[in-house]
């Protein structure tokens, strides 16, 4: 009896053995043959350990794709991806197999899911598939003396999904004139082509970013040798070498690395943005080199139909008003690409008819947007022609009235952005609703909103209010006192209504506008003017604040801001925007990261200048935790203080174009965001470049010194820079 227990045992060792031995086996380190397979959890790595092949499942999804990623990353990073729009419930009965001289995946039914696709007729089963160390998966006649040598019968490099490595190429095939592209993930989870996609553009030499393969919403411009004309960045690049391939056959690019060691990729982002990422290992995460474009509402139909972007939000992407979203499953996913619907549908398309829709279907006003694409003119001579063009016109869904004429929309509208009050790029458009909208019965109680809407449907006077001047007498002591006090303080309509009793005590008028009384709560007496032809006289305003600042009089409110926080543009003189502050919030992290004034000086007079330290350690490399407030003792992520010093770096741009908006700021901080490298400032450079110290001056409103000394010194600075010594006036930072 123990005989044959014993023997029993040893038959299922045995057998036990063999399955591991078997399993274990079933591929070699980099390369799967003809008899072999690959399923479960196996893997295939490349020869030097960069990447890995197998099976994966994105996020919280349930579904299992065949993909390449970084073998050495912790962060599982896929670089490419089989069976994109074919993923499969069960990996454990699944396989990876040579079959007819393909690579194939076949499901627990052995149906297949996906195929290398050869023409072949080699049913020899000579066929290896090997997973080479720069990420590229390729097919090859396994029967030759040199199989590694020999021509690649299939490559992975040349059928691309997201994710661009070194060494691959985007390319326009000559002979069969198709395009070979990237392609974006349709979100987080799914790893199906996306809406948005990278191709090469063989007439001009150059990259377009396209939506849904036809709308081009972004282009790198041609290339002249060294770098794409619209990428300005590439001029620092110190990372990437590109090179521009044209022969009979294609027409590519491709791309190396100056430092073979560094881990790099350059995707086509769900976002609709293309990003070059490289690893760091200090920070053990990735870094944002470049992206395009700079702005996500930039990317064309980001927000899906009816959808609404707006770069100052988180999310970007809102629905219309008297819209839902499609897919709120989508939606949690960041995929906005489903777009929104109507709450409530539209009272012809119920009925099958246009002739009841002037009392069933109504119009909501929407301002400050930029208009929607593939607008049709309509020759009519007032609004209420183009509204009632639209309204007998079930397919059409908005129309817009202004200056240039009639304008309405049939079908979905593509491409909404909302832009911040004010904004005089901005335009209104009446969105069509269903009449038992709730949209509607909100807007009863929303007295703004009626007369936003009366003046808009009528066709009158466009009316913004964009601040009041507070002034109040001086007593005889503030008088004689050169101290000025006072501010610039914005009010919202309804409170100047409400003060100036319905803008009913006019004081004046000009040719943009009218000057009417007004009293806060506080009895403090106010006057407001009110503009009328917005596209003119918001510059003129503006120029006439700007003027009101530069005006030293003890009966009017002091305006100009702190010096050595002012934008450049508050010198120069040009029109003033949001991106002043921009600039200003800049100048305030450098001084949260020292724990000090940024133009602080010495007992001498003479102080290093931080902004221009910081910048230079930010950019061209360096010890960041030096930057520190030396109270902290260097206690700090070095990764979080070298993010704030970019964005700092971005904030004082001397192009108040190229400093990002506050939303944005708000998402890099909470690494919603990535932000990539910016260049140093122009008016900091010099001080980069000549490492000298500069002097300071007061100001004279503080120090007693008078306005004419403070100019005869900030003349005086070229005759000290030519002895190692830079002097300026603070008010020029």
């Amino acid at each position: 009896m123990k005989t044959k227990n014993y023997c029993r045992t040893i038959l299922y060792l045995l057998f036990f053995l063999y399955f591991c031995f078997n399993t274990l086996s079933s591929v070699s380190a980099d390369t799967i043959s003809a008899n072999q397979t690959l399923s479960g959890n196996q893997t295939i790595v490349s020869s030097g350990g960069n990447f890995a092949l197998g099976f994966f499942s994105p996020g919280n999804s349930s579904n299992y794709y065949i993909g390449i990623w970084y073998n050495r990353i912790h962060i599982q990073t896929i670089v490419w991806v089989a069976n994109r729009e074919a993923p499969i419930s069960d990996i454990n009965s699944a396989q990876l197999r040579i079959l007819n001289g393909n690579l194939v995946l076949l499901n627990d039914s052995q149906t297949q899911k996906w195929s290398s696709d050869l023409n072949s007729t080699d049913s020899s089963n000579s066929v290896i598939a090997v997973l080479l160390d720069d990420g590229n998966l390729v097919l090859r006649d396994g029967s030759r003396s040199n199989s590694n040598l020999s021509q690649p019968l299939w490559e992975s490099f040349n059928n691309p999904g997201d994710t661009w490595l070194p060494g691959g190429k985007i390319a326009y095939n000559k002979r069969t004139q198709t395009s070979q592209l990237l392609t974006s993930w349709r979100n987080d989870e799914d790893p199906a082509p996306g809406l948005f996609s990278l191709e090469l553009d063989p007439n001009e030499n150059q990259y377009l970013i396209r939506w849904n393969r036809s709308e081009q919403y972004w282009t790198s411009g041609a290339w002249n040798g060294h770098i794409f004309s619209l990428v300005p960045e590439m001029r620092l690049n110190y990372i990437y070498n590109f090179s521009y391939v044209d022969n009979e056959n294609e027409s590519y690019f491709t791309y190396s690395l100056y430092n073979p060691s560094v881990v790099s990729r350059f995707i086509m982002d769900v976002s609709g943005q293309i990003k070059m990422l490289s690893w760091y290992d200090i920070t053990q995460d990735w870094n944002l080199f470049w992206s395009q474009p700079w702005q996500q509402c930039e990317v064309y139909a980001y927000c899906g139909a009816f959808g609404s972007c707006n770069q100052n939000s988180l999310p970007f992407c809102s629905c219309l008003p008297g819209f839902r979203h499609r897919s709120d499953s989508d939606w949690d996913l960041g995929d906005y690409s489903g777009g929104c619907v109507n709450e409530i549908a539209l009272q012809c398309e119920n009925n099958g008819s246009s002739s009841s829709t002037q009392r069933n279907d109504r119009f909501l006003m929407n301002s400050y947007v930029r208009l929607p694409e593939h607008s049709r003119s309509i020759t009519v001579g007032s609004s209420v022609a183009c509204e009632s063009a639209c309204l007998s016109n079930c397919s059409c869904r908005a129309y817009s009235y202004d200056s240039n004429g009639c304008s309405v929309w049939n079908g979905e509208l593509l491409n909404v952005q909302q832009l911040n009050e004010g904004d005089n790029s901005g335009r209104t458009i009446f969105i069509r609703l269903a009449a038992s909208s709730s949209v509607f019965s909100i807007s009863k109680n929303n007295k703004g909103v009626v007369i936003g809407a009366t003046v808009g449907s009528i066709g009158g006077v466009l009316a913004i209010i964009l601040a009041a001047v507070i002034w109040r007498r001086r007593n005889q002591k503030g008088a004689t006192s050169s101290k000025m006090e006072g501010t610039l303080v914005a009010f919202g309509y309804k409170d100047l209504q409400n003060a100036t009793k319905n803008f009913s005590d006019k004081l004046g008028g000009g040719g943009f506008g009218s000057v009417f009384k007004g009293t806060l709560p506080d009895s403090t007496v106010i006057a407001v003017k009110k503009l009328e032809s917005i596209n003119q006289g918001e510059k003129q305003f503006r120029t006439e604040v700007s003027t009101i600042g530069t005006i030293q009089h003890m009966n009017l409110v002091r305006l100009r801001g702190t010096r050595g926080y002012l934008a450049p543009e508050w010198i120069s003189g040009v029109a003033i925007t949001a991106k002043a502050d921009v600039y200003s919030y800049g100048m305030v992290l450098f001084e949260l990261i020292s724990g000090r004034r940024n133009s602080e000086q010495s007992e001498d007079g003479k102080v290093k200048f931080f902004p221009s330290w910081a910048a230079s350690v930010t950019i061209n490399g360096g010890d960041v935790l030096g930057l520190l407030d030396p109270a902290m003792d260097r206690e700090a992520d070095a990764d979080e203080v070298l993010k704030i010093c970019k964005v700092a770096c971005w904030c004082i741009q001397d192009d108040e174009n190229m400093r990002p908006s506050m939303g944005r700021v708000v998402q890099i901080l909470e690494r919603v965001m990535d932000v990539n490298l910016p260049s140093i400032p122009r008016s900091l450079q010099v001080f980069v470049e000549s490492q000298e110290d500069i002097i300071f001056f007061t100001d004279s409103s503080s120090s007693g010194q008078s306005s004419s000394q403070t100019k005869s010194n900030t003349s005086n600075a070229s005759s000290h820079h030519s002895k190692n010594n830079i002097q300026i006036s603070s008010v020029s930072l």
